[in-house]
């Protein structure tokens, strides 16, 4: 194991996400989505979302032309 702090350890197995409750739900995410304003909060809610709408309409558009 490397002595170097800003090294991240690779996972010892999939399951493997971080710092989990009973019910494996990352709770770093959840701490890290705390320390952000609500407004930042909405604003990667926005940006995350449009990616998804970006990706759909690809993928539609991907399925028209194969059929």
């Amino acid at each position: 194991m490397s002595d170097d702090p800003n090294k991240i350890p690779l996972a010892a197995s999939p399951l493997d996400y971080g710092e989990q409750d009973e019910n494996g739900v990352d709770i770093s995410v959840i701490r890290r989505n705390l320390r952000l304003s609500p407004v930042e909060r909405v604003r990667r809610a926005e940006k995350q979302s449009k990616g998804l709408l970006h990706l759909r309409r690809h993928a539609r558009r991907d399925r028209k032309k194969r059929s």
